[in-house]
């Protein structure tokens, strides 16, 4: 109503309203400050646990990189000594089979002393009979000139 006492009513409407809106507005602003700061807190909170687990993150890469490194390390020490040991074995194989052939040629060359030992042996035995022989045949001839100068010298 265009009266002064529709705007009076009007107005009063309008004046609670606006009281109203200005309640719901410090409500608002109450309720947004209480989330802020419980928002706040929740993000502080999470900042910590953030932290914390950041720490936890970097404590677990090192022992990570140290257990890497560790297992590196005895990875390179078993090849190392894996190698070594390889090389060891190379070397008493090359050293067995050095010492196998101068054991054939040791045996070898035993087999040859012995068959020519047995050799000067059979030769020397040859020329044993042989002397044997001549010296028999020496002391029959000596014999028998003996024989013969001790029948001439004898009267007849």
């Amino acid at each position: 109503e265009a009266t002064p006492e529709g705007w009076r009513v009007e107005r009063q409407k309008l004046e609670r309203r606006a009281s109203m809106l200005e309640e719901q507005l410090r409500a608002a602003r109450a309720h947004q400050e209480h989330t802020r700061e419980a928002h706040s807190t929740q993000l502080s909170a999470l900042h910590a646990q953030l932290t914390d687990a950041q720490l936890v993150a970097h404590q677990m890469r090192e022992q990570q990189l140290r257990h890497e490194s560790e297992r590196q390390m005895r990875e390179w020490q078993r090849e190392d000594s894996h190698g070594a040991m390889k090389s060891e074995l190379l070397q008493c194989k090359s050293e067995l089979q050095q010492l196998r052939l101068e054991a054939a040629a040791a045996a070898s060359k035993a087999t040859s002393e012995a068959d020519a030992v047995a050799s000067a042996r059979r030769e020397l035995q040859g020329v044993l009979d042989d002397r044997a022989r001549d010296a028999a045949a020496a002391c029959k001839n000596v014999l028998a000139v003996a024989y013969l100068g001790i029948t001439q010298a004898l009267p007849a």
